[in-house]
């Protein structure tokens, strides 16, 4: 299961070049119409300055598992709605909760492809034999990316900045 907080440790995001300190805390609806979609809390520091918006992640009609429809809840947000796959998760600890997972999201933009990568954990020091695997199970999914293009997160000082 998704729900609950993450680290994220490594990305491969455009918009997240000058971030630090990035987590995600998701929540999972459970009933209605919106069965199925996972509410995501995105934070992350610029420079000393928190910022988060509102990440929606809505199954798809019929929905296939670990697919959904990324848009994000600020205006004009549904207008670029990302592909994404939970690419691979890892064991699942206490309650079912999953451990660490790969994220996908892309979008054929009318100015070229735009795609976002994360690897997540639920602990804020990586683990990096489970990051390796993470990789390995993404590049095997024929997701498109080299390691260069991944940039890490160093949670080590992110409390000492929420002091």
């Amino acid at each position: 299961m998704m729900q609950g907080l993450w680290y994220e440790h490594r990305y491969m995001d455009l918009a997240q070049v000058f971030a630090s300190c990035q987590t995600l805390n998701a929540t999972v609806l459970g009933t209605g119409l919106q069965a199925g979609t996972m509410l995501v809390e995105f934070s992350v520091r610029y420079g000393p300055v928190p910022f988060s918006l509102r990440e929606r992640y809505a199954p798809g009609d019929p929905p296939e598992r670990g697919v959904f429809t990324k848009t994000v809840d600020l205006p004009g947000g549904a207008w670029i709605p990302l592909r994404t796959a939970v690419v691979d998760v890892g064991p699942a600890g206490p309650g079912g909760r999953y451990g660490s997972a790969a994220v996908y999201s892309c979008w054929a933009s009318p100015v070229g492809p735009v795609a976002e990568l994360l690897f997540v954990t639920r602990d804020p020091v990586p683990d990096e034999p489970e990051l390796a695997r993470l990789e390995s199970v993404a590049r095997l999914q024929g997701v498109p990316f080299g390691r260069a293009d991944l940039r890490d997160v160093d949670h080590s000082r992110c409390a000492a900045l929420e002091a």
